[in-house]
């Protein structure tokens, strides 16, 4: 029956069963029935393994199959959102489009009447000056000025509103002649020194964007400097997959509670009549090297100077509600 049993040389179990046969058969096959009950047992353990194995497999099979509905369910989320997204990009575009018709005929029924008050207040100035008090005369000063500011400041609104709309042509620009041509836009007083420590690298990019980045830059250094020696440095350095402007100066500074505040519109650091400005060029500034996808900072100490720090990528492209929309689909 198997319940009881000897133990062979070899430590085995033999069935009595077996010994009685094997005392019965010639040749002493008591070796034989052990192999074949060895065989038994380790056919009854790999049978185990196997069912073992299928189980294993089946609970594979399962977590397979839950693995997939959670992908399919997520690859029809993801299909939602993107088609969400397309839409809202659409719509951006959309509104973007709008926005600058807008500033467009805004700046046109704000310049209409503008153009007026500027014509009648040339003509008092060039007529009548001579005929008013000096109390007279300042106020005529200050609407000539004042009239001037108006129009320089509906044209950068207007240039701040289209920096993203404009699809102009990117080419490769060689920074050292722009920068060239930037100063002696700006063409500093005999006071100011601008340096440039090392040689700029050329960038495929719109040349307005970037001429317009500097011009800011070193316009206000110029603009608010205090100093009876001026010196503006513009430096580069590489960093590998970008390029780090900097534009250094000697000026009176900025406290750091102002640093974010320079680059929202409309915000200055001193009177409008005590300086010419419109409080647009840095925050322009700040959205033409976002377009780019770099980062804009200063550091400053009041009464030594200001450093402005901009990053642009070495494969610039200008990233355009149009060119994003393009990309998602």
């Amino acid at each position: 029956t198997g319940e009881c049993a000897f133990l062979n040389r070899d430590g085995r179990e033999i069935p009595v069963l077996m010994v009685l046969l094997a005392h019965k058969s010639p040749n002493g096959e008591v070796e034989r029935f052990s192999t074949i009950s060895h065989d038994i047992t380790e056919h009854k353990k790999a049978q185990q393994r196997q069912t073992q194995l299928l189980e294993q497999l089946e609970n594979t099979n399962i977590h397979l199959q839950r693995e997939n509905e959670h992908r399919t369910r997520a690859e029809k989320a993801l299909e939602i959102l993107n088609t969400s997204l397309e839409s809202t990009v659409a719509q951006l575009s959309r509104t973007n489009k709008q926005l600058g018709e807008f500033a467009h005929l805004t700046a046109h029924d704000l310049k209409t009447p503008l153009r007026g008050i500027g014509m009648l207040a040339q003509w008092l100035y060039t007529d009548y000056y001579d005929k008013f008090d000096s109390s007279g005369r300042r106020q005529i000063d200050l609407l000539v000025k004042r009239v001037a500011r108006m129009d320089n400041l509906i044209n950068a609104i207007l240039q701040y509103s289209t920096i993203a709309r404009n699809q102009l042509e990117e080419r490769k620009v060689d920074l050292n002649s722009l920068l060239k041509a930037v100063i002696d836009k700006i063409n500093p007083p005999r006071n100011i020194k601008i340096t440039i420590n090392n040689t700029l690298p050329a960038l495929v990019c719109e040349e307005t964007h970037i001429w317009q980045v500097f011009l800011n830059l070193i316009s206000n250094s110029v603009k608010f400097m205090d100093k009876p020696d001026g010196l503006i440095t513009i430096d580069v350095v590489d960093e590998k997959y970008f390029w780090k402007f900097s534009v250094a100066d000697n000026g009176p500074g900025i406290e750091p509670q102002h640093y974010d505040r320079i680059f929202q519109l409309f915000q200055m650091l001193k009177n409008h009549d005590d300086v010419e400005s419109e409080g647009v060029g840095l925050a322009m500034t700040k959205k033409i090297v976002e377009l780019y996808d770099g980062k804009i900072w200063l550091t400053s100490k009041v009464g030594v100077g200001s450093t402005f720090f901009f990053t642009l990528p070495k494969q610039m492209t200008a990233v355009t509600p149009a060119k994003t929309a393009a990309s998602q689909t």
